[in-house]
């Protein structure tokens, strides 16, 4: 049952079960609720609509295709790619605190980007990310060369069809100098980013998931992603930590600058081990049948 199930309603219903069974004077609370959820396991939990709606999605033919993919294809020429926002200057939203304390804090800052990861099924190779941001020439970049990621800009910091494909055929190119003789495939989900065509390709081969069914079947939604933003705000908060200690100031983080953030999401990209990718290919379906291998 896809319902939200909260703390009161699981209270009221108890309350009328013990009516039906002629316990009139019963009254249940919050002590009662406790015990209850630590008597059963249950914890409380952000639904995902995602997830649910992937239910009902005939996934026949991607199994299919996948199988054929498997068959083809090494483990090192599958590749797997997806999007993500992340707010780059966040510290944590809750506090510890004595009791009976205060507890306030500033603004969350709102400055965001948008990263596309990609990494192949064992792991051996992460692509550089590739990062979009809001401004063309933000001052931080400066005199600096050389960025640890593949910087590019919009509006609205988000992928558009035109980042994909100049980022598909970057690659491509890279592949083809190579001299690399395999195809690549790539497996993506169907966002409408991701054009259905790109001509002229040899070396990648472009493979689309259903829709609506990323929190199921793509690789990168399976952990790799997740991983990747505990690693980034474990890093945030070492910087934040060791500014403080040297300032004394609590604002240090909110001048955390792209190139700040592009280091530190690099870094955390790089720290993402073969043995997590692999593991998140094979929670996404990523096994041969009747072999049981990846």
């Amino acid at each position: 049952m896809d319902v939200p199930i909260s703390g009161p309603i699981l209270i009221e219903k108890g309350e009328q079960l013990a009516q039906e069974l002629g316990h009139t004077d019963c009254k249940l609370t919050g002590g009662w609720l406790d015990r209850f959820k630590q008597r059963h396991g249950i914890v409380f939990k952000t639904m995902s609509g995602e997830a649910a709606s992937a239910k009902d999605i005939d996934t026949s033919k991607w199994e299919e295709t996948l199988q054929k993919i498997l068959a083809d294809y090494s483990p090192i020429d599958i590749f797997n790619a997806d999007e993500m926002g992340l707010f780059y200057k966040c510290l944590p939203s809750k506090s510890l605190t004595f009791q009976g304390q205060a507890c306030s804090g500033q603004k969350a800052p709102k400055e965001r980007v948008s990263l596309l990861c990609a990494a192949n099924m064992d792991g051996s190779e992460k692509l550089p990310l590739l990062m979009i941001g809001k401004f063309g020439q933000p001052r931080c970049f400066k005199g600096i060369n050389t960025l640890p990621v593949t910087y590019r800009h919009n509006k609205k910091a988000r992928m558009t069809s035109s980042l994909f494909k100049e980022w598909v055929q970057k690659h491509h190119r890279r592949f083809l100098k190579q001299g690399q003789s395999v195809a690549l495939v790539m497996v993506l989900d169907n966002c409408s980013a991701h054009p259905q065509v790109i001509s002229g390709l040899r070396a990648i081969t472009i493979f689309f998931l259903p829709p609506n069914t990323t929190s199921h079947l793509q690789p990168c939604d399976q952990g790799i992603i997740k991983n990747f933003k505990t690693i980034y705000r474990k890093l945030v908060m070492q910087k934040f930590i060791s500014s403080f200690d040297e300032t004394g100031s609590t604002n240090t983080h909110l001048k955390k600058s792209l190139l700040d953030a592009s280091v530190m999401a690099a870094a955390s990209w790089s720290e993402v081990t073969p043995a997590t990718i692999h593991i998140c290919f094979r929670h996404a379906g990523f096994v041969r049948e009747n072999t049981g291998s990846v």
